[in-house]
């Protein structure tokens, strides 16, 4: 199956655990000693592997740039009470914004999983919505919540992503 924007976010794995694990090994991912951990709370939870693989490598390609490198942050989630209760501590590495810090990549691609269902919950239930474009085959995320977020802090106006239950 091909992902596109219409996807919906929370559908049947479209990649298998065999080929999710060799994207990030051929990646040279270090989250794929995790591949198969990662893989089935994705699939137990409802969310298409697939996709949250494509924003993984837009994000930071696959975890090997940026700050995901140090976090273990599958999505570049910022740092909220919420992802504290999942094992996260604030990283703020000097550019105005504090990430989540994981102690595993599967504790990172959990709270992805919990911000995903917030969007779901909210209607943003396709790639389109949940994550904003689809541009040459790749799941660019939305940058909007990063925009929304400086506002946060300067006005006080409450992030969207500030509580996903």
């Amino acid at each position: 199956m091909a992902i596109t924007k219409h996807s919906p976010l929370f559908a049947p794995p479209s990649v298998t655990e065999k080929r999710f694990a060799k994207r990030l090994r051929d990646g040279k991912s270090p989250a794929a000693d995790e591949a198969a951990s990662i893989y089935r709370r994705m699939v137990n939870n409802g969310f298409d592997p697939l996709i949250a693989l494509g924003q993984f490598q837009a994000e930071s390609n696959l975890g090997t740039k940026g700050h995901a490198k140090d976090t273990l942050n599958w999505g570049n989630i910022l740092f909220y009470e919420w992802t504290a209760e999942l094992g996260a501590v604030d990283h703020a590495p000097g550019n105005g914004f504090h990430y989540s810090k994981f102690p595993s990549w599967t504790h990172g691609a959990r709270a992805y999983i919990r911000l995903m269902k917030s969007y779901d919950r909210r209607g943003f239930d396709t790639v389109e919505l949940g994550h904003g474009i689809l541009a040459g085959g790749i799941i660019v995320f939305d940058r909007e919540g990063m925009r929304r977020g400086r506002r946060r802090r300067a006005g006080g106006r409450e992030h969207p992503n500030e509580n996903p239950r």
